[in-house]
């Protein structure tokens, strides 16, 4: 009897073991699906309701609908400097400044489509109004970034964006332009799945957003203290990681 009893057991715990792989190899397959699905669309399109009605033809879940639009941004545009001001407008009111403001957004939105070029508002734009389309909450950040030694010690400014979309209720930060690839005299195409629901703990590395909520962190973050803490440039550290180490200065 306790033999049958230890038996049942292991063939429990062998069950659930490999169910736990099954899901595991599913959730895998499920992603390179998607991405293969992504590589077939086409790479410019004249609106985001065109891009739209593939992904709901091709997709049913919000978390295939984001990681879908995550990749095609960080496959299909590039960043491209040339794109600051392009959109800047004047206004003489407030009321002129909300209209001038949409209209700038889906020329933003329809440019980076239709060129592939854009730089941090046309990547975040484009993810917002999709996942708008696919009925997907979402929001914008604004915010700044540390991205080398010059940032040490300066002062906040709003000088990026990034989103914010919930699955199953639950809030994930995305940065699709971070995500495209790098540039320095150029950009280099890598794209990159790091960004895509990056934790809040290592987005705040190089992220800080306008308002400090948006950083989904328990503990109080300055713009100073951001600011002053050590350049920590390689993927998959956290402040937490070497802050009894160091108040100061670059982690490479």
């Amino acid at each position: 009897m306790k033999l049958n009893k230890q038996l049942l057991f292991f063939l429990s715990f062998l069950g659930i073991l490999i169910s736990s792989s099954l899901s595991a190899i599913i959730i895998a397959q499920t992603n390179d699906e998607i991405d293969a699905t992504i590589q077939l669309y086409p790479t410019l399109v004249d609106t985001p309701e065109e891009l739209s009605k593939f992904i709901t033809r091709d997709f049913n879940t919000d978390e295939a609908k984001v990681r879908a639009i995550y990749t095609w941004l960080i496959q299909n545009v590039s960043y491209n400097p040339e794109e600051y001001k392009r959109f800047n407008y004047s206004f003489k009111n407030y009321r002129e400044r909300n209209t001038k403001e949409e209209k700038t957004r889906r020329k933003i939105i329809n440019h980076t489509l239709q060129t592939g070029s854009a730089v941090c508002e046309g990547y975040a734009m484009v993810f917002e109004k999709l996942c708008q389309l696919q009925n997907i909450d979402n929001y914008l950040v604004r915010g700044d970034t540390k991205t080398n030694f010059n940032d040490i010690g300066r002062t906040f400014a709003n000088n990026h964006m990034w989103n914010v979309a919930f699955i199953k209720g639950e809030p994930f930060l995305f940065d699709a332009t971070w995500g495209a690839g790098r540039y320095t005299t150029k950009f280099i195409k890598e794209p990159s799945y790091y960004y895509y629901k990056i934790s809040p703990q290592h987005l705040i590395n190089t992220h800080y957003p306008q308002q400090y909520e948006d950083a989904f962190l328990n503990e109080d973050l300055s713009t100073i203290l951001f600011f002053d803490r050590p350049l920590i440039i390689k993927h998959g550290l956290t402040f937490g990681d070497i802050i009894s180490k160091e108040k100061s200065g670059v982690i490479n």
